[in-house]
């Protein structure tokens, strides 16, 4: 996280043998994502924060702030317990982002924090990719089972804002 008043360095270059082209980058102050409720799962001791709703990567990046990644969901009692506990929090139920997508090749899901589970609970039809874009898996908020969709990193209509589920202690935490 950067520090308020303390100057920091940015360097832009090239790899060796790299053609030189232009880009752009963009600087923005953003608030991190309120912390909406914390479990613990009994079944493995890990804790999971609830957040408010967002755009998958800014859900990923609050939950590398707080020291561990988005969800990865390694099998049908954890399904369950994130059901049981998040899925409907504050009354209703809620689109829940979770740390499995495609981004780096599309069809071949993968968690986030380097996990690779074989449990997947995909919604009939899904993962789809519809319209192109859909990389980030989430449970479904009109489903009673939360079953999986994926969709795009800031989706819009009637998915918009999934809260993520930042899990502490499951995998790798992902470094940049």
């Amino acid at each position: 996280d950067a520090v308020a008043g303390t100057t920091y360095t940015i360097r832009l270059g090239l790899y060796p043998g790299a053609a030189v082209g232009a880009g752009q980058f963009k600087l923005e102050v953003v608030p991190p994502l309120a912390i909406l409720a914390t479990v613990v799962n009994p079944a493995n001791g890990h804790p999971y924060h609830l957040l408010e709703g967002s755009s998958w990567s800014a859900a990923q990046a609050r939950a590398v702030q707080l020291g561990g990644n988005l969800v990865t969901i390694n099998d049908q009692a954890e399904q369950d317990y994130l059901l049981a506990n998040l899925h409907t929090f504050g009354g209703g139920t809620r689109d829940l982002w979770t740390g499995f997508n495609d981004v780096a090749v599309e069809g071949q899901f993968a968690g986030v924090s380097g996990e690779t589970p074989s449990f997947t609970l995909w919604d009939l039809g899904e993962p789809n990719n519809a319209g192109g874009g859909e990389d980030y898996a989430n449970l479904r908020k009109n489903t009673p089972l939360g079953l999986w969709n994926d969709l795009p990193d800031a989706p819009t209509g009637f998915h918009a804002n999934p809260s993520g589920v930042v899990e502490i202690g499951g995998g790798f935490p992902t470094f940049c």
